[in-house]
């Protein structure tokens, strides 16, 4: 904790939804998680009532309620591909699918009417300061409805954005970690500013001159005048050279 990206919060949610929730999450966004409709996460409630979760890691508002309003909509219309899911589950979805909306998130905007949404904030045992968390450390989260509390007195800790990055070269390219980081500490020594997440982004001034994102496959992708794969510590003396090359030509 705390959670360095979205997807971790969303992790979060689905591996404790039933002692949390009540429910069996049955599809995901995550990658293997048969996604459908682009829903956070859907899951099934032991009456059959169908959950459908959005989760966003700081501030919900009116972009949020809309996504789940629109989900609801094509669950309702379209049904049979979440019976199929519910069934390999070994439940049974509702002749009339009539889902509940829960948005989780850890500050809502108040001028939003949520209507029969269900609403909840979840919140860290720990204290933190205006400090920017380098690390990630041991601890619990709790989910609460947004009436049981002030909203407007929390903050969001501030994580350092290469923790994610780190995570998924651990998960996906352990063997490219040691010379991305060169990379990348190389181009910050000439001046580049980062930018981290699913897509890691070099700038000069404010012109983008190179992205990075590590595949599942277990290569990191580099776009910069085109695209090039990183594959093996062999590769980097080519990147690095086109690297730098396109730092010297951005302005």
């Amino acid at each position: 904790m705390p959670f360095a990206s979205e997807s971790e919060l969303q992790q979060f949610v689905e591996d404790h939804s039933t002692e949390l929730l009540g429910v069996k999450v049955i599809a995901s966004a995550r990658k293997g998680g048969n996604m459908v409709s682009k829903i956070d996460l859907l899951a099934i409630h032991p009456s059959g009532r169908p959950w459908i979760i959005e989760c966003k890691l700081d501030l919900v508002g009116h972009g949020a309620l809309n996504q789940l309003q629109r989900y609801r909509r094509t669950l309702q219309t379209r049904p049979g591909d979440v019976k199929i899911l519910a069934e390999r589950h070994g439940l049974t979805l509702q002749s009339k699918p009539d889902p509940v909306l829960v948005l989780i998130g850890y500050r809502y905007d108040q001028t939003v009417e949520y209507g029969d949404t269900l609403c909840l904030a979840y919140r860290y045992d720990f204290e933190f300061t205006s400090e920017e968390f380098q690390h990630q450390q041991d601890g619990h989260v709790s989910l609460h409805h947004i009436k049981d509390f002030s909203i407007q007195s929390q903050r969001l800790p501030k994580v350092c954005k290469d923790i994610a990055t780190h995570k998924r070269l651990i998960q996906s390219a352990p063997e490219l970690a040691e010379s991305f980081w060169k990379l990348d500490a190389e181009l910050q020594d000439l001046g580049a500013k980062v930018t981290y997440g699913k897509i890691v982004r070099y700038r000069r001034d404010d012109d983008i001159f190179a992205n990075a994102f590590v595949c599942p496959s277990g290569a990191i992708r580099w776009q910069i005048s085109s695209l090039v794969n990183q594959e093996r510590d062999s590769d980097v003396a080519k990147v690095r050279k086109l690297l730098k090359k396109a730092y010297r030509q951005a302005r």
